[in-house]
């Protein structure tokens, strides 16, 4: 032990380097006294982690006495005791610490604050609230983003202030450090922030929302699928996913023709996300006065394959909606649905030629030969567009069939 210390006087930074990793695996009580008076001298020849990786292996209550009497001293290396005793967490740094807070040197309010953050106490929210204002935005940013990790509620109405930061990067950390906190009036912060003039902070908003899964929120996530910017349409698309609030659904189908794939695909994964509770709001929306909807729902549906839009869809081809009747056929048809079969061949004889042309064309894709004789006889129809569907179809379901 003592020919390690006597080493170190003489040793070049790398043979420091090792005999302060071999004192800490020692974790001998005799080290302490010279490892804190290295963690707290600048030109100790060694980086401060280390040596307060070498003293977190002896552990002796001695060192949290010696660090915070050299934290008092103006010549101190305050980076690595302030460092150290954030790694030991022990409370009764607090008070200490709290008082660096107030240091001229920024890269010690900010180890500071790291240093609160680890030691882990309610004791720290306030103090930290009262330094949001640092003029240092890195700072500021670490000061919220500590907040976030301790998950007190007292600190939600001082972080809601910090929304309104100068600097992209603190307002994106206040997101998220509020999401963390999880209080009931976070929902209602982050929606009354929604127009934020940064599309990095709206996404981080949508996100944070999405995560929070709370349904007041979902009217505003709707208007965000409008935003000018891709990625904040994208993430919008994610929230309402991760919320499932099938009051989302027609917006949802809207969003589907989206110019961007990514936004596009996302709209997808969101209805799988959904899953089987958006079918009814999907088979309402072929139904809409907006076409673009009645087609992207119809196609979403006819997507997602689920077997328990079947019988839904079968009662919805004698719906007294034209539009329904046209797309429950399509999707039928996608779908394969053998059992829409004899409902199909019915609407054959339906009054609007859509609907007589997309059941043509679904019992094609069906290929079930029973189809057959009402096609022949649907290859008269007075309209052209019925007539090809059904020849179309007769043709499909004989190859089917290999005859």
């Amino acid at each position: 032990m003592d020919g390690l210390i006597n080493i170190m006087e003489q040793a070049d930074n790398e043979l420091k380097h090792w005999c302060v990793v071999a004192l800490g695996e020692l974790g001998n009580a005799k080290a302490i006294e010279t490892l804190v008076s290295m963690v707290s001298d600048v030109n100790a020849g060694v980086h401060y982690k280390d040596i307060s990786h070498s003293l977190l292996k002896i552990s002796d209550r001695k060192i949290i006495r010696l660090l915070l009497e050299r934290l008092e001293k103006e010549e101190s290396n305050k980076k690595g005791i302030v460092y150290t005793l954030g790694e030991f967490g022990d409370v009764q740094a607090i008070e200490p610490l709290v008082r660096q807070l107030r240091a001229q040197d920024e890269k010690i309010r900010e180890l500071t604050v790291e240093a609160l953050g680890k030691i882990g106490s309610g004791m720290a929210v306030e103090p930290l609230t009262k330094t949001l204002r640092d003029h240092n935005e890195k700072v500021r940013a670490t000061i919220v983003h500590t907040l976030g990790e301790l998950r007190d509620a007292r600190a939600v109405d001082p972080l809601a202030q910090v929304l309104k930061d100068s600097n992209e990067e603190v307002r994106i950390e206040t997101v998220q450090a509020l999401g963390k906190i999880k209080d009931t009036r976070v929902v209602n912060i982050l929606i009354s922030n929604i127009k934020d003039p940064s599309a990095p902070v709206r996404t981080s908003i949508l996100d944070t929302l999405g995560q929070l899964e709370d349904t007041r929120a979902t009217d505003t996530i709707i208007k965000a699928l409008s935003d000018n910017d891709s990625g904040v349409r994208e993430a919008a698309v994610n929230a309402l996913g991760d919320i499932s609030d099938i009051s989302a659904v027609i917006p949802l189908c809207q969003a589907y023709s989206d110019n961007n794939v990514w936004v596009k695909n996302q709209v997808f994964e969101t209805f799988r996300k959904i899953g089987v509770n958006a079918i009814d709001e999907l088979i309402n929306g072929m139904k809409v006065d907006n076409e673009l909807v009645r087609e992207n729902a119809s196609i979403i549906l006819s997507k997602l394959k689920y077997s328990e839009s079947i019988s839904r869809l079968i009662n919805k081809l004698s719906d007294r909606n034209r539009f329904m009747r046209e797309n429950a056929a399509f999707v039928l048809g996608e779908l394969k649905a053998d059992t829409s079969v004899h409902t199909l061949i019915q609407l054959l004889k339906d009054r609007i030629k859509q609907v007589r042309e997309q059941s043509a064309i679904a019992l094609g894709k069906i290929g079930d030969i029973i189809a057959i004789p009402a096609l022949k006889e649907a290859k008269y129809d007075q309209y052209k567009v019925v007539r090809e569907a059904a020849e179309e179809a007769i043709e499909k379901i004989y190859k089917v069939n290999g005859l």
